[in-house]
């Protein structure tokens, strides 16, 4: 029987990447961006992000303190059926729970797999328990939610289509944000963007240089919570920025 979906509300999010992989470079990371990119349109701030390697210890320690830190947390990576492949005993570890055959899953894997199904196959349906399978139509393997984790695949297409599940259980917050592309370099400019941040302590103000760009060679972004702060903020810098760092 499936699993009644919760909803999920948050403002804040921890990323956990798992993999001995990424630590020694076999492996470039493609989910960070996404993730970040993704969660953050839905109105959830990545607050912080850690790498660690396929050790059930380190991600016991490592998810016990971002489930604690944040609203959610999202692993990636260590999913799979090979030796290597201990997040989801670590995430049980971190909260103490037993790891048990998921009985909806292992089905699931047994009319995927047929006659390959092996125990390696199989290993893939122990989850921490009381873990939940996100569904979405036309998704074979859903992602799993332990408390506030959500635990995801580490291959980036994989990832990406169980990202898409965890949007039905996940409301996000407010987050406004503009940019203000400018002709001048941040020399020029810091000390007003440093004067202006202390004056709207509600906004995140970053520059950002962009040395691929010989017209615009800094990028300023100014985010918050709430859109009439931001609005402030961006008057504020129009008129006090050198005229001929903005287009008119």
């Amino acid at each position: 029987m499936t699993e009644s979906l919760p909803r999920i509300r948050a403002a804040s999010a921890g990323i956990i990447i798992i993999g001995n992989e990424i630590l020694s470079g076999k492996v470039r990371d493609e989910n960070l961006v996404f993730l970040s990119s993704a969660l953050y349109g839905m109105g959830v701030a990545v607050e912080r992000v850690l790498v660690i390697p396929d050790d059930v210890e380190v991600i016991a320690r490592a998810v016990a303190e971002f489930s604690g830190a944040y609203d959610v947390v999202v692993t990636t990576g260590g999913v799979g059926p090979t030796h290597d492949d201990v997040t989801m005993a670590g995430v049980a570890r971190a909260f103490g729970l037993p790891v048990t055959r998921h009985e909806e899953l292992a089905a699931g894997i047994r009319t995927w797999y047929g006659e390959r199904t092996n125990a390696a196959a199989l290993k893939m349906a122990d989850l921490p328990e009381g873990a939940i399978l996100i569904q979405k139509p036309g998704l074979k393997f859903p992602p799993v939610l332990v408390r506030n984790v959500f635990v995801l695949p580490g291959i980036p297409s994989f990832l990406r289509d169980k990202f898409e599940a965890m949007r039905s259980v996940l409301v996000g917050g407010a987050c406004y944000s503009a940019s203000l592309y400018l002709r001048s370099g941040e020399t020029e400019v810091a000390q007003i963007l440093d004067e202006i941040q202390k004056e709207c302590p509600g906004v995140s103000i970053g520059s950002y240089p962009r040395v691929d760009d010989p017209v615009y060679p800094v990028t300023v972004t100014v985010d918050s919570r709430v859109r009439s702060q931001v609005d402030e903020a961006v008057k504020k810098l129009r008129e006090r920025l050198p005229a001929h760092s903005l287009d008119s």
